[in-house]
């Protein structure tokens, strides 16, 4: 990449700026040290050879090595700089897009909230307690390689939600307990949420549709149980995609720890009894996982 046999400066700068665009920092560092090291060994060789074809201001220019080691040393040094300050700024691109995409998230998640008595607070804590524990597990497969990471996770899980938006105020937030008639209105919002979501792919570009498609997948399914019991299609086990029992176990503690209009809010040893009681509805895998950093979670609900 660098043109080994190469001194030009214009050639060194520019492929030290796409080098930047396309490898490591420390990559690039190594690559400009080591044209630097070539350099130097040509110039001193050079400098020792006699009867070398070349012509005679070649042969004064080589007979003064310092020169030339001192033009090097300053093409290497603005190398440095330049690959420096294009990582950096290739970096910060990177950050705000993936920073804009996750506000956008967030935003629309908000939306959700819109009849509901729940607060931004639950879709920000619900992706922290996603991304940790999705990381928990990726430690325990080391040797597995998911179809996700737990960023991507804690973004989608934003959206978990989003069909309550076509839920009738008036249910979501009842000071009691709801009819037959009303939960089933309830459980329709996982359905409508993938709706919804399946609507914004149409519309989005391929850079973002991994994660909409894992919003989907848990705004689908993050209600159905490990044991049968859940909706809207009873799936049981490892018919339940990952990703959703990922965040069902998340989504779960948070409801429990926070108040609602038709139940207090549970302290964290009570919300931990309450799931452990439930525990079947669980990946027990998960579960586990939960159980072992519950003082993460109790951390995270705290700390918001």
């Amino acid at each position: 990449m660098f043109g080994i046999g190469s001194a030009g400066i214009v050639f060194f700068l520019v492929a030290a700026t796409f080098a930047a665009l396309n490898l490591e920092f420390k990559t690039v560092l190594f690559l400009i040290i080591l044209k630097s090291a070539v350099l130097f060994f040509i110039v001193y060789y050079f400098s020792v050879r006699d009867g070398l074809p070349i012509p005679p201001q070649g042969i004064i220019f080589f007979q003064q090595p310092h020169i030339w080691i001192i033009h090097t040393l300053i093409i290497t040094i603005a190398a440095v700089a330049i690959v420096y300050v294009t990582t950096a700024w290739t970096n910060l691109y990177a950050n705000l897009a993936a920073r804009t995409e996750e506000n956008f998230y967030f935003g629309i998640g908000l939306l959700s909230l819109a009849h509901d008595t729940e607060t931004g607070s639950h879709l920000e804590r619900v992706a922290r307690y996603s991304k940790l524990i999705s990381e928990k597990y990726m430690q325990l497969l080391s040797d597995t390689r998911l179809t996700f990471s737990s960023d991507e996770l804690a973004v989608a899980s934003k959206l978990h939600d989003l069909g309550k938006i076509s839920i009738a105020a008036d249910i979501l937030q009842k000071n009691g307990k709801l009819t037959k008639d009303e939960f089933e209105i309830i459980k329709t919002h996982t359905n409508i949420g993938a709706e919804l979501i399946d609507q914004m792919l149409q519309k989005t570009d391929d850079a973002s549709t991994s994660k909409l498609l894992l919003a989907k997948e848990v705004a689908l399914n993050h209600h159905e149980n490990w044991d049968g019991t859940g909706y809207p299609n009873g799936l049981k086990g490892h018919e339940i995609p990952l990703s959703a029992r990922l965040v069902s176990v998340c989504d779960v503690y948070d409801a429990l720890r926070s108040e609602r209009p038709y139940k207090r809010a549970f302290a964290h040893n009570e919300a931990l009894r309450i799931m452990d009681h439930e525990r079947s509805k669980f990946d027990p895998q998960i579960f586990n996982l939960f159980l072992e950093n519950a003082e993460n979670f109790r951390e995270i609900f705290e700390d918001s």
